[in-house]
């Protein structure tokens, strides 16, 4: 130490402000890399190196100048550290730009032979400090004695490499930032341009750096070569130390960028998105390490006590601990009342009543209006976008509807290729994938939405409304809304139709009973009581037959219009020798050419389906096949007309149960040629409902002039259907 005030406590607040800092740093890049990568590792070890540095700093000027066994070592280690920190970064800054992700690239061809020249000046330093004398030991730093003759060549050449080597690697780290390599994932474009300004400005400090090191050994050893009083070694010692303060400044700064560029996009951890909770704890961390460097500085300059300095350290960490608790539970309401306006709307479309469904489709369900207010409440409060739109997808895909936009708009969707998106959400993970706004419509992020049934749809955002980054946080948000709002969708559309089908059974129940109450008065009791009269009379008795054919025909019609409430054939005949049945003996001669493809796996998965699963199946097959033998022709009574039945059973994968498959396919003409009445279309659509509320699915695939093809499916494991 000096023995001046000011300087020592300033230099021991820089040095005690830059440990803790850098080992913050150091330790956020290697805990939250997702992967640990080799790269993500080395740029966390360079920074915890850096803060090791300056833990030895620290020990060396927080206490009165002397020599000891481990103030040594400490000094020694520090130098190692100041020597190896430029081709650490370099090596950071390669393996950010892409050197080793793309081995063909013209970055890594232009770099490695600067690679390998670095690294052998690096070799070079470490072996003169390890096996000569190129820097002097801490005593010969304390007493300014560097200068005798056996060293004076060592000094120099070690002096003139470390410059060399330090301007080759800052320079080639600048260069590798300025053009860096491709990307080899969409969301590191933007993580350049967001890090790229921060992390050249740590490049250029640390060549500062460098050159100060440089200049600082050169000088030291000229001017401390040529003094022999007192007061000049005095005044030389003190120039050191501004030369000390000079570079500390500098790596807090440097540090201090990194920590930014960190917290813009995290670029080293290899995240798809920032995180907004990762910026605010980086922000406490600086305060943190600015609140207590001051006063823990001072207490050791003024030699207080230990036990002081110890209480004091505690006091000050549980203040700021108290601070960041506070600020979380602010934090924490302010989300909630970010997430309040979806959950308020939800529960208040559940205390809103329907309006009736339009008879010709221009007015959209009451549900559409109120999913469209949720996803502007989402969209415009909770993650400020400028545009979203969802996509319905998977076998409920019929019960959501057409798309929903935000802004609301009149207009029809845009045309997304379907597969091309599924192509490009499937290696994205958990937080989607990045789409080029010039390809996508406008969109720049898609999010996959899931259900306990799988995929459900998609979520387009366009870009924020203040210009920023989506961060985590904001995607999580965004599928959890999106989630709520397709599963709201679905779920009101299922309950309207089963509200509507539970309305029309009523009626038909009514109608029956009145039918059946009218026929049985006017028709059956009548002719039943006349050919009572005439079995006395043996000359009328063949009209006593007649009368009763008569009725035993009419009582069957009468038994054929009720509705069925079970479907015995099932039991006797199983599910496909029922739906042979319906083929043979129903549907008899209805088409020309029957073909199955049914193994033994799905006749046995069928039998052991539960009994609503499996009447809901069945009633749903045969209705596909009831459209295809009415419909499939499309009004050419001469043309032919095949159907095929197969089945499969799909295997268990990791989160999707075993599921029985039926389709059903015909080489007809198709739905839209078919001339298929409103009774058709409504037949489908009740036992897609079914079929939902069985835990399955019903899928209508019918291109122009190609024939139809239903797809059913239904799963095999448990007994109950799953929530929707």
């Amino acid at each position: 130490m000096t023995g001046i005030f000011p300087i020592d406590w300033l230099v021991l607040t820089i040095s005690l402000f830059n440990t803790g800092l850098l080992a913050w740093l150091g330790l956020t890049v290697v805990l939250t890399a997702q992967p640990r990568t080799p790269g993500a590792i080395a740029a966390g070890a360079s920074l915890l190196v850096a803060s090791a540095f300056f833990v030895s700093h620290s020990a060396i000027v927080g206490q009165p100048l002397h020599s000891a066994p481990g103030l040594e070592l400490l000094w020694q280690a520090s130098l190692y550290a100041v020597i190896a920190l430029p081709a650490a970064w370099y090596g950071v800054v390669l393996w950010y730009a892409g050197f080793w992700s793309t081995p063909t690239s013209t970055l890594r061809r232009r770099h490695t032979p600067v690679a390998v020249l670095a690294g052998g000046l690096l070799a070079l330093l470490l072996a003169m400090l390890a096996l000569g004398r190129a820097l002097p030991t801490l005593n010969q730093a304390i007493t300014l004695d560097v200068s005798s003759p056996d060293r004076a060549g060592q000094i120099a050449l070690f002096g003139l490499t470390y410059p060399v080597y330090g301007l080759l690697s800052m320079g080639a780290a600048l260069d590798a930032l300025l053009r860096p390599g491709p990307v080899t994932r969409a969301t590191a474009t933007p993580a350049r341009r967001r890090a790229q300004p921060w992390l050249l400005a740590a490049s250029v400090l640390l060549l500062l750096v460098s050159l100060v090191a440089s200049f600082g050994l050169q000088a030291a050893t000229q001017s401390i070569s040529r003094v022999e009083d007192f007061a000049s070694r005095a005044q030389t010692y003190l120039w050191l130390v501004g030369l000390d303060i000079l570079a500390a400044s500098l790596i807090g700064l440097i540090g201090l960028f990194v920590g930014q560029a960190l917290a813009e996009y995290e670029v080293f951890t290899g995240r798809s998105l920032p995180r907004r909770g990762l910026r605010r704890y980086w922000r406490r961390a600086v305060v943190l390490c600015a609140g207590i460097s001051p006063p823990v500085a001072f207490a050791l300059v003024r030699r207080s006590e230990p036990v002081y300095v110890v209480l004091m350290t505690l006091l000050l960490l549980i203040a700021f601990y108290a601070m960041v608790s506070w600020r979380s539970f602010i934090e924490r309401e302010r989300t909630v009342s970010l997430l309040r306006p979806l959950t308020a709307e939800a529960f208040a479309w559940m205390r809103r009543p329907a309006r009736p469904r339009a008879t010709d489709g221009s007015e959209p369900p009451a549900l559409g209006i109120n999913a469209t207010a949720l996803l502007t409440t989402l969209c415009r409060d909770s993650i400020g976008a400028t545009r979203a739109i969802v996509l319905p997808q998977g076998p409920l895909a019929a019960l959501a509807g057409a798309p929903l936009q935000y802004p609301p708009t009149t207009a029809p969707a845009p045309a997304i290729d379907g597969a091309q998106l599924r192509a490009r959400l499937d290696p994205a993970g958990g937080l989607g994938a990045s789409l080029d706004p010039a390809e996508w419509h406008g969109l720049s992020w898609a999010v996959q939405l899931w259900s306990e049934r799988g995929p459900i749809g998609v979520l387009l955002l366009g870009p924020k409304a203040d210009g920023g980054l989506y961060a985590q946080e904001d995607i999580e948000v965004a599928r959890a809304g999106g989630e709520r709002l397709l599963d709201s969708v679905i779920s009101t559309e299922l309950t309207n139709r089963l509200i509507a089908l539970q309305q029309r059974r009523l009626a038909e129940g009514q109608v029956l009973d009145q039918r059946l109450r009218r026929e049985l008065h006017d028709e059956v009791l009548p002719r039943l009581h006349a050919a009572m009269l005439t079995l006395s009379d043996p000359s009328a008795q063949s009209q006593s037959l007649r009368e009763l054919a008569g009725v035993h025909h009419r009582l069957s019609d009468l038994v054929r219009a009720m509705p069925n409430a079970t479907a015995p054939e099932l039991q006797r005949h199983g599910f496909f020798g029922a739906l042979r049945r319906v083929i043979e003996v129903d549907l008899h001669g209805a088409f020309d050419k029957v073909n199955w493809t049914v193994p033994a796996e799905a006749e046995q998965a069928a039998a052991e389906l539960p009994d609503f699963a499996r009447e809901t199946l069945y009633f749903a097959a045969r209705e596909a096949l009831r459209n295809a033998a009415r419909h499939g022709r499309g009004g050419e009574a001469n043309r032919a007309l095949a159907v095929t039945v197969a089945s499969a059973v799909t295997p268990l994968v990791e989160n999707t149960p075993r599921a029985l498959q039926v389709h059903i396919t015909d080489d007809g003409v198709g739905l839209a040629q078919s001339g298929a009445t409103a009774g058709t279309q409504h037949g489908l659509t009740l036992h897609t409902t079914l079929m939902a509320v069985a835990g399955g699915a019903l899928e209508i695939d019918s291109p122009s002039a190609a024939g139809t093809h239903i797809h059913l499916h239904i799963p095999l494991d448990g007994d109950a259907p799953p929530a929707l």
